[in-house]
């Protein structure tokens, strides 16, 4: 078993060992930085998190409202971005379904400023079908999936391939809204009208795997989330579904501890971000009867309750990684 966070895992070009993190407190770098910190609609711990540990480190860092991002073309055609003026850094931020922000992060890294997650790699990852032909390409070891459309007809021959009980989802989603755990083709319509209340989208199916480490049932899920940061991972729980719940998320009542991960799932989760593009990202992996298996890849997870348990300050390893990556 190797102890996580004990070494860098990829040799990317993020990889940053604790020694350098502890030199940048304090560091020319640090006090020459500015950190655009974006606030979006569902993300409020991270944000918050992220504020504290600039100040920790003694950086400068500005909140972005992510509604209040505006960018302007000036005569040069150069975006510029209103309110975001000095910022030489952007952390990872979660700006789902608010594509204007999406744009305005873009415009900034086009203006020079540094971004652990750049904006293309951001939204591939927000998407669960894309993520999941990357890591396919990529020889990522993940659930078996079907991406189709919301046809009824469609993904009812999709879930007779895989097999009963499926895991249907839209391709955009957090904190498990539009999951839901389809047992019988006669729970298939309903499950599908629940999906297209957020409007049409295609679908991605899984199996639904229950942890091997964890025996069988309907209930009882268990996965492994892994936050990578700079090519290594920095901290893992383990997390158990709610016992009225299928899903693992712990906002939906999910519970956690802290994990070691085998050398195997460690590099599994930092090559799920090598090959997405990402400096910072939240792996969820679950044991199967043939090993390790990737289930999502997050661009911006909420790590702000995993603290608690993993003993690691997360948004203190993001901040000195976004610095370090800037040199």
């Amino acid at each position: 078993m190797s102890p996580v966070g004990s070494a860098p895992t990829s040799a990317g070009p993020w990889a940053l060992s604790r020694t350098e993190a502890a030199m940048i407190r304090g560091s020319a770098v640090a006090s020459d930085a500015v950190v655009g910190i974006v606030r979006g609609r569902w993300s409020q711990a991270v944000p918050a998190a992220l504020l504290g540990a600039c100040a920790d480190v003694g950086v400068d860092a500005i909140e972005l409202v992510a509604d209040e991002l505006r960018v302007v073309l000036d005569d040069a055609g150069q975006p510029r971005v209103q309110g975001a003026e000095g910022v030489t850094h952007l952390a990872p931020a979660v700006v789902h379904r608010q594509p204007w922000a999406q744009i305005a992060m873009a415009a900034l890294e086009r203006r020079g400023v540094v971004a652990l997650n750049p904006a293309a790699a951001a939204a591939v990852a927000d998407d669960k079908a894309a993520t999941g032909v990357v890591l396919a390409a990529a020889g990522v070891a993940q659930v078996p999936t079907i991406v189709t459309s919301d046809q009824l007809g469609q993904v009812a021959d999709a879930a007779e391939l895989i097999g009963y009980p499926v895991v249907v989802k839209r391709t955009h989603g957090a904190q498990g809204r539009w999951v839901r755990l389809v047992r019988s083709h006669a729970e298939l319509s309903a499950a599908l009208a629940d999906l297209a209340a957020d409007g049409p989208s295609a679908l991605v199916l899984q199996p639904f795997v229950t942890s091997a480490a964890n025996g069988s049932g309907s209930h009882g899920a268990r996965t492994i989330r892994a936050i990578v940061t700079g090519g290594r991972v920095v901290a893992a729980t383990e997390r158990a579904a709610h016992p009225d719940d299928f899903r693992t998320n712990v906002y939906l009542g999910g519970r956690q501890h802290a994990v070691e991960l085998t050398r195997v799932q460690s590099a599994m989760a930092a090559a799920s971000a090598a090959a997405l593009g990402l400096g910072h990202a939240g792996v969820d992996l679950i044991e199967t009867g043939d090993g390790p298996a990737i289930l999502e890849v997050n661009a911006c997870p909420d790590f702000t309750s995993m603290r608690a348990h993993s003993g690691t300050d997360i948004a203190a390893e993001v901040v000195e990684q976004l610095l370090r990556s800037g040199k």
